[in-house]
């Protein structure tokens, strides 16, 4: 009865709700659905009736004509529907008609899109009565399919709201008529923004009933839904998710994220979050994707469609270029249906941090490729991201976490989202550059301490300034860094004494400012409960840091004697302690993040630039000068020790650990020490140009009859294809049975040195090779072992230590590079080897003893004597 009596005075907005209301209390109430709808109708007759006036108010020439109340009355009923009333007998009406609609077209099916609504640029002389019926309908046919209501929508005037659930109504948007995602008001929370999204499957509505028992803080991390359900719009049944409304998707602030380093970490560290949140609750998102990812002042995850309970079976549905091998293999090789895992997710949140690190988004692997032949590339035998890793834009520590989850095979892939945040962690001389090694070995310098202290050696109450400052004693000490591969002594032998006046305290006092500084800026952060994430970042201890106080006295006591320059952390920290201290010194957690980030970055560029290297090594050598009576000969200094380190001209400071070994140089002989044959190619690569039959890595029978091919890698690959030619081999051949342990070696080196490179190490001196289709090689030939009982190799067990612990995710950088020391040696013994020549023997390759041409590839003598073997490319380029 409420209902009723409010659309009898008018109140159509205010009847809907409490028809709504009603059917909320009894849903079978018949009074209640037909006053609804009847409202629904009225509401929509009005606010079309509104926007039509009010575009026809915009023309000058028609403003006059709606003072009409005839007029008005004729072209109302005139849209309702065709032929209505007397409107003919009005030439105005038809005019008034043809140019709301624009140029004239037939009329469409009720099914298919709707005639645009938008005007033309001025009125048109049409009088055609036809243009009535090309007036939208009010209604669809109901079985009308979601993109033709979405169309419909979209081609609404933009004034034109539909009701969709308690005082919430969309507004028509010309975003485009493929989105199914509108703007949405609220009647009374006027100064929200919200939107709600259509959709004919309930998926996404019943993740939004399951999130209601979910652990944790949910709005942290997905969408905040405030209502859906079933709706009915245009005739179309359908179902509405009213969501908070963000600032847009991390695919259409691409360009934004990636020029702004701080803003692309923070991304990948709210979405591994939000996408850890999903996996406590045993839920998988299944459908990761920039687009999905959307800024609310945090990022948050949309679009819940996919979501999959742990356990169950995943949809057969995906976004093409983010799909992970598994559901490729089953959405286009016949592969088992898919089981939603963690690894799922991790794959699909790779790609998504890889498209932040890659130049535009776009991937290597996929460039030029859509549709389903990026699934056919995904589904292939040995695919991976290696190219587009090399590409991205990403330290050596962040490649080999974000390689992690992109393994393809889902049985050795990273299970907790605690891999993918290792890419975020900040660390101090983490670099964004790959470097090869150079082509004269030398020595790595230490990595030299550059965080310096000095305690004034006193009895008085007060610090001595001035004069009486000079002659008094100060120590002198740094605060070793603590995971550098470096060893640094932390006894008394780490300390040296020195007078005030002395040039090692001039020296020593920049960096006395800057420790003054940077204790201040974790003092600050310390108080917001950062300063143990900051010093994890620089690699210090938080006990290592002395009092502030102390040193603002010290540091003024020296000035009283010495002048010196001010380093540019010094400046940079500065900068940030001003506005600490500033009237609005109060940050927001994003502004503590940032400014966490910033004096991570500003704190790795002072460590390690070569200015701040330059410095120490001065500093050292004033240590020693002023202990040795002007001396700089002087060989330990703070526990460091100057030495001259093989492959290295001048003396260098080095820490206890690069001080006792000597590096020995491999790539400066032109052979290893114990190799007695000349070199060969050292890559060899297997590949088939026809597909292989499916099932083949579990079923390896099917590889007797395939043709593979065997290819030397050009040893200058430098990215580019080479020109090497091939030998035909057929899987089960005694001739593959021949080659197959130089096949085996080349596999192992292969994955040897693409895990090496994640940590930015490589062969060096000129080498270089392809690492894309490593993994499809690994994965025929350990294949082609099992058909022909592979006999093991002697470096077996060797390569594959190696190779495990290079996978070992506490692996230090000084580690790796011993590792790669030892690789590097296998690598160039491996090309010298007797097996080698006799695999090149039996495929009739070498009638020369020394030939100077192989399968594509020729022998080219350095001026160092070193031979490479390279491609028609590289064979004049080759220093």
């Amino acid at each position: 009865a409420a209902g009723d009596l409010l659309l009898g005075l008018g109140h159509t907005t205010d009847a809907i709700t409490a028809f709504e209301w009603g059917l909320q209390d009894n849903p079978t109430a018949v009074a209640c659905h037909v006053g609804l709808a009847k409202a629904k109708d009225i509401h929509d007759a009005a606010t079309r009736s509104r926007a039509l006036l009010t575009r026809l108010a915009s023309n000058a020439d028609m403003r006059e004509w709606i003072m009409d109340k005839r007029f008005v009355a004729a072209f109302l009923a005139a849209q309702s529907g065709p032929r209505s009333g007397n409107n003919d007998n009005d030439p105005r009406v038809q005019q008034a008609l043809a140019w709301i609609q624009g140029p004239i077209k037939p009329p469409a099916p009720a099914t298919s899109k709707p005639p645009n609504h938008h005007p033309s640029s001025g009125p048109t002389r049409s009088t055609n009565h036809r243009a009535i019926e090309l007036l939208a309908p009010t209604t669809l046919d109901p079985t009308a399919s979601l993109d033709d209501l979405c169309r419909y929508i979209h081609s609404s005037l933009t004034t034109t709201t539909w009701h969709i659930m308690g005082h919430f109504y969309l507004d028509s948007s010309d975003d485009g008529p493929q989105l199914a995602v509108f703007p949405a008001s609220h009647k009374k929370q006027t100064g929200k923004s919200f939107v709600v999204k259509l959709t004919q499957c309930d998926d996404e509505l019943a993740f939004a009933d399951a999130v209601d028992a979910f652990q944790g803080d949910k709005s942290a991390f997905l969408v905040d839904w405030i209502d859906w359900g079933p709706v009915t719009l245009a005739g179309v049944d359908c179902f509405a998710l009213v969501m908070e409304r963000g600032q847009g998707n991390c695919h259409d602030q691409l360009r934004e994220i990636q020029s702004d380093a701080f803003l692309r970490l923070r991304c990948v560290d709210h979405v591994t979050r939000a996408v850890g949140y999903l996996h406590t609750n045993e839920y998988v998102h299944g459908d990761l994707k920039l687009e999905n990812v959307v800024q609310f002042g945090s990022y948050k995850l949309i679009d819940f469609d996919n979501a999959t309970r742990m356990g169950h079976t995943m949809a057969r549905r995906c976004t093409k270029s983010y799909c992970p091998p598994e559901l490729a293999l089953h959405l286009r090789a016949g592969g088992p249906p898919v089981q939603a895992s963690a690894t799922f997710d991790l794959w699909c949140l790779g790609v998504l941090v890889l498209k932040l690190f890659v130049k535009n988004g776009v991937l290597v692997e996929f460039d030029g490729l859509d549709g389903d032949a990026i699934l056919d590339v995904i589904a292939a035998p040995g695919f991976s991201f290696q190219a587009s890793l090399r590409a991205a834009d990403v330290n050596g520590r962040q490649r080999k976490y974000l390689a992690k989850c992109l393994e393809p095979n889902p049985a050795k892939r990273a299970t907790s989202i605690h891999t993918m945040l290792k890419v975020v962690e900040l660390k101090a001389n983490a670099t964004t550059t790959t470097h090869l090694i150079p082509h004269q070995a030398s020595c790595v310098p230490c990595t030299l301490p550059c965080v310096w202290s000095l305690s004034i050696d006193h009895t008085r109450r007060r610090v001595p300034t001035g004069d009486a400052l000079r002659l008094v004693p100060c120590t002198v000490r740094f605060l070793a860094p603590q995971s550098t591969g470096c060893l640094y002594a932390v006894d008394g032998g780490a300390t040296a004494t020195v007078p005030a006046d002395s040039k090692a305290v001039q020296l020593v006092l920049p960096f006395l400012r800057v420790l003054r500084s940077l204790v201040e800026v974790v003092d600050y952060l310390a108080d917001e409960g950062l300063a143990v994430d900051v010093l994890t970042a620089f690699n210090l201890a938080a006990t290592s840091f002395p009092a502030w106080d102390a040193l603002d006295k010290t540091v003024q006591a020296l000035e009283s004697i010495h002048s010196t320059s001010v380093l540019s952390l010094e400046s940079d920290l500065d900068v940030w302690l001003e506005r600490m201290a500033g009237p609005s010194s109060s940050m927001d957690e994003m502004e503590l993040q940032r400014l966490h980030f910033d004096v991570v970055q500003a704190f790795t560029k002072f460590a390690t630039a070569p200015e701040t290297h330059e410095r120490v090594a001065d500093l050292l050598n004033a240590i020693g000068a002023t202990t040795q009576g002007g001396s700089e000969a002087v060989a330990v200094v703070c526990g460091l020790r100057k030495g001259k380190p093989a492959g290295a001209t001048d003396d260098q400071w080095l820490c206890a650990t690069h001080a006792t070994t000597t590096p020995v140089s491999l790539l400066a002989c032109p052979k290893p020490p114990h190799a007695s044959h000349h070199p060969w190619p050292g890559i060899w690569m297997l590949d088939t140009k026809q597909p292989v039959p499916s099932g083949w890595d579990s079923h390896v029978d099917r590889l007797r009859t395939v043709t593979f091919q065997v290819r030397f890698q050009c040893e200058h690959h430098g990215g580019c294809a080479d020109n090497a030619t091939e030998v035909d081999l057929v899987g089960g051949s005694d001739a593959m049975q021949r080659v197959l342990p130089v096949l085996k070696a080349s596999a192992q080196l292969l994955k040897g040195l693409t895990l090496a490179s994640y940590y930015e190490l490589a062969v060096g001196d000129g080498f270089e090779f392809d690492f894309q289709h490593a993994l499809r090689h690994i994965n025929f030939v350990a294949a082609l072992e099992k058909l022909h009982d592979g006999v093991p190799l002697p470096a077996d067990a060797a390569l594959d230590t190696m190779t495990d612990r290079l996978e070992n995710e506490d692996l230090e950088d000084d580690q790796a590079a011993e590792i790669m020391d030892h690789l590097r040696r296998m690598f160039l013994e491996h090309r010298h080897s007797k097996m080698l020549g006799d695999a090149i023997q039996t495929l009739g390759l070498a009638e020369e003893h020394t030939p100077v041409a192989l399968n594509g590839l020729y022998k080219t003598t350095l001026d160092d004597g070193n031979v490479r073997w390279v491609c028609a490319n590289h064979v004049t380029i080759v220093p």
